[in-house]
């Protein structure tokens, strides 16, 4: 699924156009990037959480320069899950819902 389904679903649910869905759709994630970028977290009950973490500097072998190479440290995205959501997914045992 992609955005333009995800808005063409939306507008038929909650009865607007496709063109007011898509604005309520792009603000909903700016908003989210806003709180990421602020280094917050953003909970969507029954979704999961969306949280920025900080990797830790590591260094790595590289086997096409055969040499060690330093990744400095960096700030990443990560989600985790609802317990709602885990059993729903669960459930479906994989296969696709109609």
């Amino acid at each position: 699924m992609n955005t333009r389904d995800i808005v063409r679903h939306l507008a038929l649910k909650i009865g607007k156009t496709q063109v007011e869905t898509r604005k309520l759709l792009a603000a909903c994630v700016a908003e989210l990037k806003q709180v990421l970028d602020e280094g917050r977290s953003f909970t969507v009950s029954g979704l999961g959480t969306f949280q920025v973490r900080t990797r830790n500097a590591r260094v790595a072998y590289s086997p096409r320069h055969k040499q060690k190479m330093r990744f400095p440290p960096k700030r990443v995205v990560t989600f985790r899950p609802a317990a709602a959501l885990k059993r729903r997914v669960n459930e479906t045992g994989g296969e696709r819902e109609s």
